[in-house]
């Protein structure tokens, strides 16, 4: 292995890991202002996917771009006010608020509050769930496991099944969920705990 290999491969870890930082720093701001700013709020999607695994398997890092929330929905207005400090590009629908970086290129890298109760669309079996009181992982307030099992079962898209097999490789869903989901969800669940590594 040459020198200049060995120089390359430093600057891709060292990347992965300016990237991962820029994320959680962006996280951690997010709910600090939606704190201030007296907005109750969890977080969701990917990073509580990883907060969840990381609570039981310390070594079972995950990285994922999307900084997600879910806010009241008569917290809207105080909630995009808080967020004003990072100057970002702010688009409303029905069920959630995109901040944008325009200095980022891809949509992954915004922010984004999800609206409880909303429903998302025709391709998610059920609503948003309601708030709860959430559950502290590393200091955040995460979204208890339950709610998250069903939103991404909801959803179902390739992201959110790898999602469940990754929970379940830790143990963190198994078959004794089954009774406790409508009935909708009960034959996705099967299917992830059939090929949890497909």
């Amino acid at each position: 292995m040459t020198a200049a290999t060995t120089a390359s491969k430093k600057s891709h870890i060292d990347l992965v890991i300016a990237a991962m930082q820029q994320v959680e720093s962006r996280l951690r701001r997010t709910s600090q202002l939606l704190e201030t700013a007296d907005v109750p709020h969890f977080l969701v999607g990917g990073n509580a996917v990883t907060a969840w695994i990381e609570s039981v398997m310390p070594s079972g890092l995950m990285f994922s771009q999307n900084v997600d929330f879910m806010i009241q929905p008569e917290d809207r207005t105080r909630a995009i006010g808080a967020l004003q400090e990072f100057q970002f590009q702010t688009t409303e629908h029905s069920w959630q608020i995109l901040f944008r970086d325009p200095q980022q290129k891809w949509r992954r890298d915004s922010i984004r509050l999800l609206i409880a109760c909303e429903e998302v669309g025709s391709n998610v079996l059920f609503p948003l769930p309601e708030m709860e009181s959430p559950v502290y992982l590393d200091d955040v307030p995460c979204i208890p496991l339950f709610p998250l099992v069903a939103m991404k079962l909801a959803a179902y898209r390739t992201i959110d099944a790898v999602h469940l097999q990754n929970m379940s490789r830790v143990d963190l869903i198994n078959a004794d969920w089954l009774d406790r989901l409508p009935a909708g969800l009960k034959p996705r669940l099967e299917r992830i705990l059939e090929n949890p590594d497909i």
